[in-house]
């Protein structure tokens, strides 16, 4: 058992066009085929519409939520892991999850830290894909328990997709 991780290459026209452009019909597009509460569809309005704040605040995780339902509609390469995400037994995903600049929409943030959103700039993604080329499977299955080939494949994927298309990468975590 593990925590979700979502890898989303960021598309920043696209997401730029929709945050903050004030376009109510968005609501619906983003949402079509897509689980969402009340307070998920309330923030998604207000960051088509721009009325938010970055920073820490009670209703953050609806804001991170509503933003990974735009980054899952409109991201040309993505993917969702199960991965256990520990500083000390996994360091690469832990540092993937949690040390990502800053988003540069500012988003409200989660007061519980969860779910968080993290983003990886374009030059940043050869390093990462470098890290997550050189883990060696059989020792982190020593350490963690568990083969995370496939998972870690399935990011090297939409890395290697988001480098091609000379884009970064936004990264949801979420236990």
């Amino acid at each position: 058992m593990g925590n979700f991780i979502g890898v989303y290459d960021d598309n920043l026209d696209k997401l730029k066009s929709v945050i903050g452009s004030g376009k109510s019909a968005l609501v619906d597009e983003i949402l079509h085929d897509q689980e969402s509460n009340e307070e998920e569809i309330g923030a998604l309005r207000k960051l088509i519409h721009g009325y938010y704040a970055p920073g820490e605040q009670t209703d953050g995780a609806h804001f991170i939520r509503a933003f990974e339902a735009i980054c899952r509609k409109y991201a040309k390469f993505q993917t969702t892991v199960e991965i256990y995400v520990d500083e000390e037994l996994f360091p690469e995903i832990f540092q993937f999850v949690w040390k990502g600049d800053g988003d540069p929409f500012g988003l409200p943030l989660s007061e519980y830290g969860a779910p968080a959103c993290g983003h990886w700039e374009t030059k940043e993604v050869p390093e990462l894909i470098k890290k997550f080329r050189g883990l060696n499977f059989d020792d982190l299955e020593d350490k963690t328990g568990s083969n995370y080939e496939d998972a870690i494949g399935h990011i090297l994927t939409v890395l290697e997709k988001a480098k091609e298309a000379n884009e970064g990468v936004f990264v949801f975590y979420g236990e």
